[in-house]
């Protein structure tokens, strides 16, 4: 049996968010660890080690709050293997 990929999705936008989700979730060697909303819900999780471990981190840039970009740091920290692709709309 094939390894499955982690995935972590960090994107305000439930409807993209949920689309994300449901696309990572009908292939077959891919599963969506958890979504977040905002910044500071990942900066808890990873301070009270409930962060899932993740291969590759789905990151939008302009969360409410800190923006995705404050983020980087703490998670190559913590996940320093994960790949960050970062989803923005701007240029």
């Amino acid at each position: 049996m094939e390894e499955q990929i982690q995935l972590v999705v960090i994107e305000d936008n439930k409807a993209f968010a949920v689309s994300l989700q449901n696309m990572i979730e009908i292939s077959e060697n891919m599963v969506c660890q958890a979504l977040y909303s905002r910044a500071e819900d990942c900066l808890d999780a990873l301070k009270l080690n409930r962060f899932p471990q993740a291969d590759i981190i789905l990151l939008d840039l302009n969360l409410p709050g800190k923006n995705g970009l404050t983020l980087v740091p703490t998670l190559r920290q913590n996940l320093p293997d994960a790949f960050i692709i970062v989803l923005t709309s701007n240029d």
